[in-house]
């Protein structure tokens, strides 16, 4: 299976406090710089699960853009997409616990990525077997994809409350969908349990919700059944990535014609062992490791 990504691609600099935050003051902490964007995050997930992969986004000329091209293709990323004089960022502040307590997005760069720039790739988009697609596209972009390529396998990640809401008309184009509780709340309504959420959804022609319950898992709702799936105690170091790594998690699955749930919990409790977007240490050896010592769990 050859997946593409469409979605963002930026610099993240990330903030961890030493203690808890105190507002209006200068905290002790650490700032680090990693490459980051949910579609690139996906996209490097993936090319070291070994999934054959491309992606195609926005992408700086700057320093920072071509160190982010040439990490993906050492990993046998093709990489497409449109050149801009400058990579966007993403800042987030972390707390010691790992959470993430504020973060800013400078994604003006993403609105480059028009329904001219996608035709523009039209052929590698339909050699894909499948498309994942990341709620930081703009609306007439994703409106284009969905209209020209929903006969496709598409998966779909949120993103965030307020930018999941684009994908409102198209959910019967959607094959997965990987959203938060908040998400959720967003497509439907906010005083909604997460099942109903999820099955209205369902109802609207989504194959399949993973929907992230953060440190307490996530469950998945497909037409035949609804699973909560704990997540594994493992040192958690930052929950950042853990989403990211979930998708691909579920792609690596259905790339093997496999159940996607282990996969996607092993995927994320690899990802919050790493203070960077992605876990450098996420392998197929690793992931099958995780999944083959927990396979009790799933029975």
């Amino acid at each position: 299976m050859h997946v593409l990504v469409i979605g963002g691609a930026n610099m993240d600099y990330k903030a961890r406090l030493q203690e808890n935050a105190r507002l209006g003051e200068c905290n002790p902490g650490r700032v680090d710089t990693f490459f980051g964007g949910v579609g690139r995050n996906m996209a490097e997930n993936l090319g070291r699960l070994e999934v054959p992969t491309s992606f195609l986004g926005v992408i700086g000329g700057d320093a920072h853009g071509q160190a982010l091209e040439r990490q993906l293709r050492e990993l046998r990323v093709s990489v497409h997409g449109l050149k801009t004089e400058r990579t966007s960022v993403f800042m987030a502040v972390v707390e010691a616990d790992g959470e993430m307590m504020v973060g800013v997005s400078d994604m003006e760069s993403m609105e480059a990525l028009t329904p001219e720039v996608v035709n523009d790739h039209a052929q590698s988009i339909r050699k894909a077997d499948a498309i994942v697609l990341d709620c930081n596209l703009p609306e007439a972009t994703l409106c284009h994809i969905f209209e020209t390529y929903g006969e496709k396998r598409l998966y779909v990640d949120g993103v965030s409350a307020a930018k999941v809401k684009k994908i409102h008309p198209y959910l019967s184009k959607v094959h997965t969908l990987k959203i938060t509780e908040n998400e959720a709340h967003a497509l439907y309504k906010e005083e909604a349990a997460i099942g109903e959420a999820a099955e209205w959804c369902l109802k609207r022609g989504v194959k399949r919700v993973f929907v992230s319950l953060g440190a307490r898992g996530f469950a998945l709702y497909d037409q035949e059944t609804s699973t909560f799936v704990k997540a594994l105690k493992v040192d958690v170091i930052d929950t950042s990535g853990a989403g990211d790594a979930l998708m691909a998690g579920i792609l690596y699955a259905d790339a093997h014609q496999k159940a996607p749930a282990p996969y996607a919990l092993a995927a994320s409790a690899i990802a919050v062992k790493s203070a960077s977007a992605v876990n450098t240490d996420i392998s197929p050896t690793a992931i099958e490791s995780i999944v083959k010592e927990y396979a009790n769990d799933f029975n």
